[in-house]
């Protein structure tokens, strides 16, 4: 992001962002790096650290920016720098009441207090979690479900996806599950994320 600045008689954040002529980032994990394992841990491993940076420096404005939509889909690589962007920022939202009231975002990436309408940066978090777990498994989060209702009931009901199972390192698999932690106070903040590698 270069700039940013709030219009609060329209009740927007407008934000300068550089122009991106890359991929998603999940079309060129499957396509790219699936054959090779260990390279693909390890470059993970650098987009998530970047993807993490991004989320901090969002959530440590004042007051905090919060994506409501992150997912693979919504980050960019540049194939020839690997540089990573988090992209579409048209559902962010700032958090100047310290809570934010809204349901949106992508359902398989929603946190589970998105649904009751009262959440903070920490969505963002779950989201990026969930977000790991497709880096991981090469499969989208709650995969299993037929529809977006059976999202909403196995998240409120604190169930998993069974896409948690495929992974193979518990180190991933614990990370993992600390982001999508159901309590979003017991979740880490990026910053956490970055200092605990």
């Amino acid at each position: 992001m270069i700039h940013f600045w709030n219009n609060p008689i329209n009740h927007e954040v407008n934000l300068i962002t550089e122009l991106v002529t890359t991929n998603l980032l999940r079309c060129f994990n499957i396509s790219h790096i699936k054959k090779v394992r260990e390279l693909r841990l390890r470059v993970i491993k650098l987009w998530c650290r970047e993807i993490l940076e991004g989320l901090n420096y969002l959530h440590s404005l004042k007051p905090p920016i919060i994506h409501r939509d992150i997912k693979c889909d919504n980050i960019f690589i540049n194939t020839h720098t690997s540089d990573i962007k988090i992209g579409d920022l048209g559902l962010a939202i700032e958090l100047s009441k310290g809570v934010a009231n809204s349901v949106i975002g992508t359902p398989e990436f929603m946190a589970p207090e998105l649904y009751q309408e009262k959440y903070g940066v920490k969505i963002d978090i779950y989201s990026f979690g969930m977000c790991l777990l497709e880096l991981i498994t090469l499969r989208k989060p709650y995969e299993e479900c037929p529809s977006p209702g059976n999202i909403f009931y196995k998240v409120t009901n604190k169930e998993l996806p069974l896409g948690i199972h495929l992974i193979q390192s518990s180190i991933l698999k614990e990370i993992v599950l600390r982001c999508i932690e159901y309590d979003p106070d017991k979740r880490p903040t990026a910053k956490q994320l970055l200092e605990s590698e």
